[in-house]
């Protein structure tokens, strides 16, 4: 994800080669897992039409507590381009009881299919699912347990069962029973929304190539952190901009260069985003749409997603800014325990001037100590108009401190 794409990149890829893998399988857990958990059972507790819990942002992700096979304080990602339910190995997983049905091989990477598990979000309980179990030392993710900030990703499973409403301002994830529920305010705008792959697909236009609106299906994404990301080779009619800079990442099939640049606007629902941020993901393979609308540009809106009636309804809220940020560091940082972990280094004049090494932990960036609850606000900090940021890491065990300048990078 990150650039911010780098985690992003890899879950999308762990999830396409899984339902690849799966097809055709006749055993009864991998028929659950293809068909969306189609055999689990549901139960709505209590007599309440509708259930709110908090989320916490972390790392442009909808984080939400949930109980995994009577394991309490799991935190999972809500995130609706998940179309299996995967459950990381991490400190709080590692010693849960799971019942393997089989173990299929990745590209190399071995993961694990999981029957029977249950999970219970507030007032629902999903029980008999079939999920996806993937090991430390086999994840694209995590490279360790100190960088394991959250559990597991849940999309499909729950979206497609309950109506959902995440209101970005407040935090907070809203489940409702009915889907048939009316929205009551005027000011939602309702976009028809397909669903391939157990994946949600809206309408969105970006400049072609005369500089007109062309409307082209994009996934919805509230795993993915940054603002939209686009495989221009399968966007007829667009060219990327020539004036960009480039990124590294790696998933399971290996290693591949982002570019990162702007674009004139993107429109949706009616509203434009200007000169906004957009990063090209050349491996990006998708036959139902061209890239991903996260979570970056999602969060101006109250966002409700209703499966069974086709729509994707937004309205926008209070902290609405149409303003989009790019980092001006080429630090790329990954939540860890100590702080950031550097993950990768953009060839910046700045970053040249200090001794900032693949692997350190920046613990400090203008005094403030980078912690889980405000790793995304200091992060940003690289994104800023600022000359300059003061910036505190350690490296091999040694504390080094320095001022980073930061640059525009096209």
């Amino acid at each position: 994800m990150k650039f911010k794409a780098s985690k992003r990149i890899a879950k999308l890829s762990f999830l396409h080669l899984v339902l690849i893998l799966l097809a055709g399988c006749g055993v009864t857990g991998l028929i659950n897992l293809q068909s969306g958990n189609q055999f689990a059972k549901q139960d709505w507790h209590g007599a309440d039409s509708s259930f709110t819990v908090p989320f916490e942002w972390h790392d442009g992700h909808v984080i939400i507590n949930i109980a995994l096979n009577g394991q309490q304080d799991l935190r999972f990602a809500l995130d609706s381009g998940a179309a299996a339910t995967v459950l990381f190995e991490t400190e709080k997983t590692k010693d849960q009881p799971l019942s393997f049905e089989m173990q299929i091989d990745l590209q190399g990477r071995k993961v694990n299919v999981v029957n029977d598990a249950e999970i219970t979000i507030g007032q629902i309980t999903l029980s008999e699912m079939t999920i996806i179990q993937v090991p430390i030392d086999q994840s694209p993710l995590f490279g360790s347990y100190d960088e394991a900030y959250f559990d597991g990703a849940i999309g499909f499973d729950i979206l497609n069962r309950y109506m959902t409403r995440i209101n970005y301002a407040d935090k907070t994830v809203t489940f409702i029973k009915d889907s048939s529920t009316a929205l009551t305010s005027t000011e939602w705008v309702k976009l028809p929304m397909a669903i391939h792959g157990r994946i949600p697909y809206v309408s969105g236009a970006i400049p072609n190539q005369q500089g007109q609106p062309a409307h082209y299906d994009l996934v919805v994404d509230t795993g993915a952190p940054d603002y939209l990301y686009i495989n221009s080779l399968l966007a007829t009619d667009f060219n990327f901009p020539s004036s960009y800079f480039e990124s590294n990442t790696k998933n399971f099939n290996g290693e591949h260069t982002v570019k990162t640049s702007r674009i004139n606007y993107f429109q949706i629902a009616g509203t434009s985003f200007e000169n906004i941020a957009v990063h090209d993901l050349p491996d990006f393979e998708d036959d139902n749409g061209i890239g991903l609308i996260g979570s970056g540009l999602l969060r101006n809106f109250d966002v409700v997603f209703n499966y069974e009636n086709g729509y994707l309804a937004l309205k926008k809220n209070i902290q609405f800014n149409p303003q989009t940020f790019i980092d001006r560091s080429g630090l790329q940082l990954e939540p860890h325990r100590n702080g950031g972990l550097v993950k990768g280094l953009g060839e910046t004049t700045g970053l040249k001037a200090l001794k900032i090494a693949l692997g350190d932990v920046v613990t400090n960036i203008n005094g403030n100590k980078i912690n889980e609850i405000n790793f995304d606000e200091i992060r940003g900090l690289l994104s800023s108009e600022a000359e300059h940021v003061e910036i505190c890491w350690t490296s091999s065990g040694v504390d080094m401190c320095g001022t980073l300048v930061l640059q525009d990078r096209f």
